[in-house]
């Protein structure tokens, strides 16, 4: 981004925080709905080392089974400032959203504001 950007451009992010206490000894399990006719499970794996969580989404129903594969690797709002800075853009603002509400520890994602100087 920092080279297609004049001087004074700008470029927002949006990005979610990751939420590592929702696993349990690196996994999680949990069914995401349950009714009479179908089920749909979550089974994660998360690899805090590599910052990475595997998933599989899974349906159960009158069609049989179906998969949903999931596989990402997150990075922290300072690992993206870093990524900015070196390469030529300087973090303006941070926002919890869109409506600009204050950033903080409890923020499930951010918005964030960058600029070339």
């Amino acid at each position: 981004m920092a080279r297609v950007l004049d001087p004074g451009g700008s470029f927002v992010i949006e990005c979610f925080v990751p939420d590592v206490s929702r696993f349990t000894g690196g996994q999680l399990a949990r069914a995401q709905e349950v009714t009479e006719d179908s089920a749909i499970l979550e089974l994660s794996r998360h690899d805090a080392a590599a910052q990475r969580v595997t998933t599989q989404v899974i349906t159960f129903d009158q069609r049989g089974m179906h998969m949903r594969p999931v596989a990402i690797r997150y990075s922290w709002p300072g690992e993206l400032d870093l990524m900015a800075d070196r390469a030529g853009l300087k973090l303006q603002a941070r926002y919890s959203g869109w409506d600009r509400q204050p950033f903080d520890s409890t923020s499930a994602g951010h918005v964030s504001v960058y600029e070339r100087p």
